[in-house]
This record gives structure tokens, sequence and C-alpha cells, in this order.
């Protein structure tokens, strides 16, 4: 007949494995002891590397599930009983639920639990797998005795929370002397009216020691932050100019060599002042003889700073309400240096970041050569005209060449790619065609060089690449929504804008000849504007203007293409291809352009 019976387990654990084994003892009414294997337990170890003793008390979490553990290893077991130290999220979860078994003990070398962490062949297992320990036959008075374990753990262990204590820290003088209290506060606040108030509070302590009658609870009043501040400016000036001081209170005057000797200093109330010849002036007491301030000193900037941050104005509005009470040696400076340090300031007058431009592009570099050699295109407009009754909308083509910074510009009738190519016709006729054509990304420009290739896709290719390799273009558009890549002839723009602005004055109601007119006056204008400025020298024979050095450079000559064949001009019955049948001409001058598109592969 069993008279006691109760669950015992062991546990292990290893860098490659940890797990847990069960036994129950019972004892029957003679008194002998009986020991069995009752359930076993064992986990891989994790692959990301941990310690033993987060192994060891993973192990003893899967024996507290069970009920009574019999613990081996001495550090683990110490977490368990500690109660004096914090430990690590990890240990602390698991020691909750491990301190639910009652009762923890310490095993040397016969522990059980050792064949499921170190890993045994069936045949190899040892006797105390299946009855448990030698000790549990015995009465527990018999069993190992058990040592308090919690001094075990040290402070600086793995799994032991560092205590944050806070410290103090005392300031003082590398000389060995305590700093004065007043320098303290200096240092210690950011605004001068604050600083009164402190030095104010303390003053009122002082008088409450010495038994005067003061109202403790009340505010500071007026004459006690007056005090205050006299009680500041003393020490400050004390220090500063101890022995000018000294001097005016013997009598005598200040030495050449003093940064006040020019103020003419005096003494009023114990304070250093400027002597000035405003004596009988109707002004402020304060501001007759304002009190004498050294520039490099902590004080001087608070004051400074508390009168710029009331406006965040400019440098002399600043100083002169500086100069109303106080009188700080090269002030202005300290002033400027104030505004500038100001976060407020620099927030709300700062000037913005500019990018620095890159370098200019080989093409707007090379001196010489003929006009509109690299040039730029774009449109710009609308200019609304009169068409019989109704009123149409036109356009303006500029041209600009990067190296003589001249203009061209041709009306368009449209924003469709047919009348752009009209006008780029009309302006290689006239100007020759070009090395490289630069524009933005414009639906109709795109296109242009679309309708080109699709224009020429039939024709004989080897004809039109032999007649038109003479004419070697190139044609760059810039980046979608960039703009300011294009600012060489965005310029030109404004400058036409502003001329024809002044133009349409005298014509507000335009038709087409008079807006092609006002087109040509404004290219004569921006084309004679001057390059340099205007000498004031009389032998200077002539000013330079782009027109002039149009003049001067080489204009090549446009040699037209040989009448093309072989196109149908009766379909051609759109506006969209009106361009294809205006005359022969027009199209064999663009084939040139087409065919250097489509060995792009366009």
């Amino acid at each position: 007949m069993v008279v006691l019976q109760n669950y015992i387990l062991f546990c292990d654990a290893s860098e490659v494995a940890f797990g847990a084994c069960t036994y129950i003892r019972t004892i029957n009414q003679d008194g002998k002891v009986h020991v069995a294997l009752l359930a076993s337990k064992a986990r891989v170890a994790p692959i990301k590397r941990i310690t033993i003793p987060r192994l060891e008390i993973s192990a003893a979490v899967e024996a507290a599930k069970l009920d009574v553990v019999v613990r081996r290893d001495t550090i683990a077991l110490a977490y368990i009983q500690n109660e004096t130290r914090r430990s690590k999220t990890f240990v602390a979860n698991r020691v909750t639920v491990i301190r639910q078994v009652s009762c923890w003990h310490h095993v040397g070398e016969e522990n059980p639990a050792d064949a499921l962490s170190r890993g045994c062949y069936v045949d190899n297992l040892p006797v105390s797998w299946f009855n448990g320990s030698p000790f549990l036959s015995n009465y527990k008075c018999a069993w190992p005795a058990q040592d308090d374990l919690v001094g075990y753990l040290q402070d600086e262990g793995p799994e032991v929370r560092r205590d944050v204590y806070p410290t103090c820290i005392v300031q003082t003088c590398q000389s060995g002397v305590t700093q004065h209290p007043i320098d303290t506060l200096i240092e210690h606040y950011s605004r001068f009216y604050k600083l009164k108030k402190a030095v104010g509070w303390w003053l009122r302590l002082i008088q409450f020691l010495k038994k005067t009658k003061i109202p403790q609870s009340s505010p500071l009043e007026i004459h006690e932050l007056k005090h205050a501040e006299n009680l500041i400016l003393k020490h400050v000036q004390g220090r500063a100019y101890f022995h000018e001081t000294k001097n005016i209170e013997a009598g005598k005057t200040v030495l050449k060599s003093s940064s006040i000797y020019k103020l003419y200093p005096i003494l009023i109330d114990g304070l250093l002042v400027v002597c000035g010849r405003l004596k009988h002036a109707v002004l402020n007491g304060q501001a007759i003889n304002p009190v004498i301030l050294p520039h490099n000193h902590r004080l001087s900037t608070l004051i400074v700073r508390d009168y710029h941050d009331s406006s965040h104005v400019g440098v002399e509005w600043t100083f002169s309400q500086v100069r109303k009470k106080f009188w700080i040696i090269r002030g202005r400076k300290l002033v400027k240096r104030v505004k500038m340090d100001c976060i407020v300031c620099k927030r709300l007058y700062g000037a913005p970041m500019n990018q620095r431009m890159s370098d200019l592009p080989p093409e707007r570099c090379e001196p010489g050569g003929p006009a509109f050699r690299y040039v730029g295109v774009d449109l710009f407009g609308p200019f609304h005209v009169k068409v019989g009754r109704s009123e149409m909308k036109r356009y303006g083509c500029l041209y600009t060449c990067f190296t003589t910074r001249g203009i061209h510009i041709e009306k368009l009738d449209s924003l469709q790619t047919d009348a752009f190519i009209n006008g780029f016709v009309r302006f290689t006729a006239r100007r020759g065609y070009p090395n490289k054509v630069w524009s933005d990304n414009g639906t109709n420009l795109v296109g242009a060089r679309a309708e080109l290739a699709r224009s020429v896709r039939d024709l004989d290719r080897s004809l039109i690449i032999r007649e038109t390799r003479r004419r070697d273009v190139e044609w760059s558009f810039n980046p979608s929504s960039a703009s300011h890549h294009g600012g060489v002839w965005e310029r030109m723009i404004r400058s036409v804008r502003k001329v024809l602005s002044a133009l349409i004055i005298k014509s507000p109601r335009m038709i087409d000849d008079v807006l092609q007119t006002l087109f040509c006056e404004a290219e004569s204008i921006v084309n004679s504007r001057p390059l340099t400025k205007c000498s004031d020298d009389a032998r200077v024979e002539k000013i330079i203007c782009v027109s002039y050095v149009r003049q001067k450079v080489t204009v090549r000559s446009v040699v037209p293409f040989p009448p093309v064949t072989g196109i149908d001009f009766d379909e051609c019955g759109g506006e969209k291809d009106r361009w294809v049948c205006s005359n022969r001409g027009i199209v064999s001058s663009m084939i040139f352009l087409a065919l250097k598109l489509l060995e792009r592969g366009l």
C-alpha cells in the first residue's frame, strides 16, 4: 500500500540540446522507496547560438511544467533563487514560470537528464535513467545538502540588469577655488530676466535668514528685481574693470591703456557709467549715463539677446535699444554675432541655398564658325489675331544661336506638328542647316521627329543617304519636366516678350501680317542689343552687338535637294499633312532631318 507519492524532475542543457525527465517516487507502508521513469522531453538547441545559462533556464522551464525540479547547474539555480537583483527580459520571463515549482535542488554528477542534453545510444543508457539518481531511494534527510547560491551571482553577470544611479557633478575652477554663485547662475540661465529672478529669490532667502520682515510667498517686487540687476552688474564690472574701479574710487584717472579710457567713466551707485555731455538733456537717467559692460562676457550676450528676441529686426535697431541702458564695448559686433546665431532670424531672413551651375556644354564654347550652327528651339504665345469675323491663336517659334546669341522668330498658325515643321523649313531656308538642335519634350516637337520619320519611310534610302550625308543634323531633347535645362533660349523668350509687350500696345487688334511684322521687329531689336557695356571713350568706333557678330561669321548656303519623285500629292488632303503637299522643295529640304532620325532607329 502506497503511503507517500510525489514527482521529481531532472533537467540539463548543453550546446546541442536541453531537456527534462520525470520520475515517480513512492513509499509503501513498510517504508520501502520505489523510483521509476515516468516521462521525458528533449529539445534541440536553437540555431542562433545562445549562452549555456540561458539554455539551462530553458531546460528548467520545460521541467517546471511538470511539477518538482531537481536542478544541476548552479548559475541557473542562482538566477531562480535570486531576490535582490533584476534580471534581463529573457531570464526574468522564464524565472517567473519556473518559480511556480515550490522546491529546487542542485545535483552534482548524478543527474539522469545528462542523457537528454549530451545524447547517447539506447544500449548505453545509464542505470539511473530508468530508476533515477541513487539518492532518491533514501529519505529526504539523506539527500545532498543545499547551499545558498544567491551570492553566486555577480553584478557584472551577463544576465543581470545594471542599476543606474544618479550622479552629481560639482564644477570648480582649475585653481581649486569654488566658482562664484553669480557666475554659476550666469552660465546656467539663457535669459537675462530669468537670471534677475533667480538672483532676486536668493536675495529674498538671505533676508529671510536675517529675520527681516518680507512677504515670503508673493511674487518678486520691482525694487527686488532692480536690486538683483545692480548686484549682477557690479559683480561683472568688478571682475572685468577691477583696476579702473579702484582708481576712480581713489580719485585718480583711468589709465590710457584701458579700453574704457575714452568713455570718461564715473561711479554712480557703485556702477561704472559713461560720462557724456547730455547731463542737462531731457532723457532718462540710464540713457544719459549707460552702464559700461565688456563685450566678451556672457552677461552682455544675454542682455543683447533679450533685446533682439523682442522683435528680430536689424542690427541698428537692436543696438540703439541696448544703448538706452547699457554701453557695451564693441557692442555692434556683439549684436551682429547674436543675430547671426539666432535660429528665428535664419528661418525668416536666411537666403536659400543656390545650386552651383555646371560647366557650359562644348557647343557654347566653340569660337568662330557660322551662325546658327548650334541652336535651341522653343515655342511661346499664344497671340490672338483677327481672321475674318473670328479670332484665332498664333504662336511664335524662337531659334537661339549658341555661338552669337542671336535669335530667329517664325510665326506658327497652330501647335500641331505640321505647323512646326513648316516653320523649321523656313528657318533652314534662310539660316542654313544647323549641326545640332536642342528642345524640350513638347508633344509637337517630338511629333515632328516621328512625322518626318514616317514621311520618308517609303522613299529610296540610298538616294536620301547619298544626298543628305552632307547635312549632319542632330536633335537632342531635354529631360521631361526640366525646363531649367533650356535656360539659354528661355531667357531669350523673356527678352522677346518684353519687346513685344511694348509693340503690341500700338496694335491691339492684329491680323496675321501685323503679327509677322511685329515678330520681325522684335527679332531685329533683340539682335541689335550690345554684347558689352557701352564705352565712354570717343575713340571706340562702334558698339559690338549681335547683328555685327552675325555679319562677321560665315553663313552657310542652303543647297536644295534634287526633286523627289514617287509621292502622290493628290492623296494629301488633310490639314495635318499640308506641309507635305506645300511644294516639292519643302519635302526635299526636310528629308535630311528625317533620315538622321531613321538611322537612330525611330
